[in-house]
């Protein structure tokens, strides 16, 4: 009877977790499907998605999904998994980017409940943690490095969030379980497979670990949780390597992914010291250009280290938190560039949100009215700061990729091949509905003295003719002339648009076959 007691209360206190943990991913959900409708360009309330690293992974989604192998058919540089994510969202819809979209919501949904979970580590009061993450919210959705959705950057965001809470948890409770490990250790493999060079927070993970374990003189322990992470990679790996060897693209895999991004991509070039200063000055230019992060974050990181009675960690186990920290900047920066690059760093927002809660929510409790206020008013704040809500306004009409889509259906050329020569691929394959019929269907950020090979068979393929339609992009400047190598090709369009906040003209030049 006892038993039964025993156990009835213990069933009783597992359903009040998980219907906890419920509430929590549902406000979590409703942030997160809120802010991205407002500033990610795959939302359904913007005409077209422009930006063309998103055009290149769906691209290459579509591809998988019509039976084409990343890295041996098409040409691109990130990690499978980005790209089968994408082939996830061709599933839900080929012709918008709602999977994309999609996928997008459930991604920061996870991140924001982790972001959650960290802060309730160092806060009781349930209130104040819903309002600070509303307020993490509108800071992170409206970074300038969150760009216009769906980089990789974006998608690994939950998966080093989940190691950093775990990592909070090892330095509280000097151990994590077996379970922890494994999820760790996956979520880093997943990260390898989208983008390698956001490993660097899983390193500082590993270091940390290590110097836990070793304070306490517990190496079995540590051998132990390498081995768990050892398998939780493994896990996430093998997969990919079963994929590329029934396909035979192991070696194109390798050779792309590993061998050109290291040796012909990454390199900024220069000994140790340049290197050191590339990353201090990016890391600095880039907070820049994130006033608000930035104000709040470094105050956040000041505040963070003032030892205070009633503190969740020790001096020393802050000190250690910080690792992660610079082994991130390191890695993210390590190399070339981009703005978006910097929105890995948007969990660190949690230090400021900290800081946010010491000295402005000073209240001991907040009423649901108040927390509804600030939901509601999390809205407007979005659409005010993000740079993107603009673009919401355009008509479709707008965009060349909806003008050259009209114009090559009306040129009543049965099965339409098209060429995105000389930048990234800009959204027309998916505005044509066409897959590429070349290798190379992009130009992409490689130097021309480091890596000839994109561009010069790109060439190859307008003299031979390849292509029924190609498609030119000028930046900044005025069309004037057509280099000889078109000389089979007329120009039929000519539109200029702005996009990714430069001014573009796009030029679409049709065979002359089809002309006669």
């Amino acid at each position: 009877m006892n038993y039964m007691i025993k156990l009835g209360k213990e069933v009783d206190i597992m359903l009040v977790k998980y219907h906890r943990q419920l509430k929590d991913l549902l406000f979590c959900l409703i942030l997160a499907l809120g802010g991205l409708l407002l500033v990610s360009k795959c939302s359904p309330l913007y005409p077209l998605q422009d930006w063309v690293d998103t055009n290149c992974f769906l691209t290459m989604g579509r591809g998988m999904l019509h039976g084409l192998v990343p890295y041996q058919d098409l040409f691109e540089q990130k990690g499978p998994l980005l790209y089968f994510y994408h082939f996830l969202a061709s599933i839900i819809s080929e012709t918008s980017f709602i999977g994309v979209f999609i996928l997008e919501v459930l991604s920061f949904t996870l991140f924001l409940y982790y972001l959650k979970k960290i802060l309730a580590y160092f806060i009781q009061d349930k209130s104040k943690c819903l309002i600070l993450t509303i307020i993490g919210t509108v800071i992170i959705l409206t970074m300038r490095s969150f760009h216009f959705g769906d980089s990789a950057e974006e998608f690994c965001l939950p998966f080093i969030t989940i190691q950093f809470y775990h990592l909070i948890k090892l330095l509280k409770e000097k151990y994590l379980s077996k379970k922890d490990l494994l999820i760790d250790g996956f979520l880093a493999g997943c990260t390898f497979m989208i983008k390698y060079t956001l490993l660097g927070f899983f390193i500082g993970y590993g270091i940390v670990l290590t110097i836990t374990y070793l304070s306490k003189k517990d190496k079995k322990e540590l051998l132990t949780s390498y081995l768990y992470l050892f398998l939780g990679g493994i896990t996430s790996l093998i997969p990919w390597l079963i994929y590329f060897l029934v396909t035979n693209a192991l070696k194109d895999f390798i050779h792309v992914y590993f061998v050109l991004n290291i040796t012909k991509y990454s390199s900024t070039g220069g000994g140790i010291f340049k290197k050191i200063y590339h990353i201090i000055s990016t890391c600095f230019y880039n907070l820049t250009k994130h006033p608000l992060y930035a104000l709040v974050t470094i105050l956040g990181l000041i505040s963070f280290f003032i030892k205070r009675r009633n503190d969740t960690l020790k001096l020393k186990e802050k000190f250690l938190l910080f690792i992660p920290v610079l082994t991130t900047i390191t890695f993210v920066y390590i190399g070339k560039s981009f703005k978006y690059y910097f929105f890995i760093l948007a969990l660190f927002i949690v230090f400021g949100l900290l800081f946010l809660n010491q000295y402005l929510l000073k209240r001991k409790k907040y009423g649901y009215p108040f927390i509804l206020t600030c939901f509601i008013a999390m809205f407007p704040l979005i659409f005010l700061l993000s740079k993107n809500t603009k673009d919401m306004f355009y008509p479709k009409e707008y965009y060349a990729q909806v003008v050259f889509a009209n114009k090559i259906k009306e040129s009543g050329v049965k099965h339409p091949t098209i060429l995105n020569y000389g930048f990234l691929d800009g959204g027309f394959y998916f505005s044509t509905n066409t897959l590429p019929n070349t290798y190379y269907f992009q130009q992409n950020n490689f130097d021309y003295e480091s890596f000839p090979d994109n561009k010069d068979a790109q060439d190859n393929y307008v003299k031979s003719s390849r292509c029924d339609f190609i498609i030119l992009r000028l930046k900044d400047e005025p069309f004037t002339y057509l280099d000889p190598i078109f000389k089979n090709y007329k120009v039929i369009a000519i539109h200029t648009q702005k996009t990714e906040n430069f001014q573009a003209t796009y030029i679409l030049l049709e065979h002359q076959k089809h002309l006669l």
